[in-house]
């Protein structure tokens, strides 16, 4: 069924390509298929303009699941949707959920040495998180935190993200999802008078040049986890970290725009920038067509949906987003079976009559301005 799904894909895109059989150029019709992407052994490699980016690696971590207080829905779906995006425009990335205080610790660890000399690193993260003191903490999904000293064995410190990627050579940003309401304050001991717990995270000022830091929140707010598939931050990030030609300072703009109008002015991100006077993007402006608004290239078949998504979506047709939604709409939850329902409703169902088929209105149905003349 699936490889029949996908050949019939193939086949929509061979129609779609028709025309350039006129010119008897094979390259004008592999072209319309799947844009300047490559197929390999069967799989859909990325863009080569992304390519030619280097080395760009992601460390994606959420956790939903906790322990000892409850359920944060939305956490875990916000870093599977992250993950994906960032795959499509050329990540590698390492993708984690319900972390422990080892795991978490291993993940950033690991990273590290992953983050080693990279182009661009980028560290997400959607859980539960608080600050003491002006620092700030991620909680991972077995912490208890009955009194205040135990911040420092059970959860993990904010600054140790930044030490993770320490060895990037090039860009360098930590996002975090992290300033919801947290319920560990209702609990928690404080054992000393002279120390206070702040509502979200406190101010982190990015320092060194290629580094970005953003909160899904202000200074002193909390964020809202959201009522849909995803918080109001990762929302506005997944509608803008794949559009090419957007450097990352508007880029941010942006979702701070898009959060501010999606909570009716309650959550504000902030953003702390310290940047090389070069453009920087996520993905590249597209110059092959002398367009900044073509599509992103397809991304490796290692996840099989995003490089369908991207063949259904190069063809553009009714019948390919359904033959899409046929082979993966068994996951409803997911970023891009959300994505391909959204653009399958927006194609219109009225077929369009070629010219030539349409009937010649007769002369008894046309208005007293539409008749023809009469000559005496």
């Amino acid at each position: 069924m699936r490889s029949t799904t996908r050949l019939f894909l193939l086949i929509l895109g061979l129609l779609v390509a028709l025309p350039a059989l006129a010119d008897g150029s094979k390259k004008q019709i592999y072209d319309r298929i799947i844009g300047d992407n490559e197929v390999v052994g069967g799989s859909v490699q990325p863009h080569s303009a992304l390519a030619d980016l280097g080395k760009r690696v992601a460390l994606v971590i959420g956790n939903s699941s906790y322990e000892h207080v409850g359920h944060l829905p939305n956490a875990t779906r916000d870093a599977a949707d992250v993950a994906a995006a960032l795959r499509s425009i050329g990540f590698s990335v390492q993708e984690f959920k319900n972390v422990s205080k080892n795991s978490f610790e291993e993940a950033l660890s690991n990273f590290s040495n992953v983050a080693d000399g990279a182009d661009f690193a980028v560290i997400y993260y959607a859980g539960h998180g608080m600050e003491i003191d002006r620092q700030n903490y991620l909680i991972p999904i077995d912490a208890k935190l009955e009194t205040d000293r135990r911040l420092r064995f059970e959860a993990i410190e904010m600054s140790d993200a930044l030490v993770a990627l320490d060895g990037v050579k090039g860009i360098r940003i930590l996002l975090l999802d992290a300033c919801r309401n947290n319920p560990f304050a209702e609990t928690m001991t404080m054992t000393s008078p002279n120390r206070s717990l702040s509502r979200g995270l406190a101010k982190v000022e990015a320092t060194g040049g290629g580094t970005v830091i953003s909160f899904s929140a202000k200074e002193g707010t909390v964020a809202l986890d959201g009522d849909g598939q995803n918080s109001p931050f990762a929302k506005a990030l997944l509608d803008n970290i794949t559009k090419p030609g957007l450097e990352i300072q508007f880029l941010f703009r942006e979702v701070r725009d898009r959060v501010l109008a999606a909570t009716d002015q309650a959550q504000e991100p902030y953003i702390s920038v310290s940047l090389p006077r070069k453009e920087v993007y996520f993905v590249p402006p597209d110059t092959s067509s002398g367009s900044s608004n073509a599509s992103v290239a397809a991304p490796p078949a290692s996840n099989p949906v995003v490089s369908d998504f991207y063949l259904a979506k190069e063809v553009g047709t009714q019948e390919a987003w359904d033959a899409f939604l046929a082979l993966h709409g068994n996951t409803p939850d997911n970023f891009y079976v959300r994505l391909a329902k959204e653009a399958r409703q927006k194609i219109a169902v009225k077929p369009v009559v070629p010219a030539f088929q349409q009937e010649a209105p007769s002369v008894d149905s046309l208005s007293q301005d539409d008749a023809p003349l009469q000559f005496p």
